[in-house]
């Protein structure tokens, strides 16, 4: 008789998202109601750094500063990083050649 071994466990596996839309078309927004929360996300840099929010000072100035490469957290998801594409603009080849890049 053979004793049963358990399962191995996955080792801590975190699934990568890539939102991609025009921009302020409401990406994070749209996560938020995926993630179920409605805190804002921790945005982490390329190098790990965190990154600091800027306080809005003028409300004409909606547009966020998203970089795809940052790897944007919601506490209670932790699994998942997801990567905000920066929003496409009409006619606009750079934000394309970002994203293939970035595959």
């Amino acid at each position: 008789m053979s004793a049963q071994q358990p399962p191995r466990r996955l080792q801590k596996i975190k699934f990568r998202v890539l939102i991609i839309g025009r921009a302020d078309a409401g990406k994070t927004s749209i996560l938020q109601r995926v993630c179920d929360t409605t805190e804002s996300p921790v945005i982490y840099r390329r190098n790990g750094s965190k990154k600091e929010e800027v306080p809005k000072l003028d409300p004409s100035m909606n547009r966020s500063e998203h970089r795809i490469e940052d790897e944007i957290i919601f506490s209670n998801h932790k699994g998942y990083v997801f990567h905000d594409s920066r929003g496409f603009e009409a006619g606009g080849e750079e934000e394309l050649g970002i994203v293939q890049n970035f595959f």
